[in-house]
């Protein structure tokens, strides 16, 4: 007789000590995240909001959009070339 067999009732038990305690944890994380998120008030989400679009409407307005062509000077542009 081996006296260092493993049972495998002692295997199971430890796995589902592990699944329970990573579903604690996740478990955890959501309702924290859930109260921190609570916790925010609109003018503070508000504000980050007009932050980002304010960053996007700056760049947008550092780049040249502006089109001076017509139809007749596009084709005379390409008739050169």
């Amino acid at each position: 007789m081996m006296q260092n067999e493993p049972t495998e009732g002692g295997s199971v038990g430890s796995l589902i000590g592990i699944i329970l305690i990573v579903a604690i944890i996740v478990l955890g994380g959501v309702y924290f995240w859930g109260k921190r998120t609570a916790n925010q008030t609109p003018a503070e989400t508000n504000a980050a909001a007009v932050q980002e679009v304010n960053a996007i409407e700056s760049d947008l307005n550092s780049t040249d959009t502006s089109v001076d062509a017509d139809l007749n000077s596009l084709d005379a542009e390409l008739q050169i070339q």
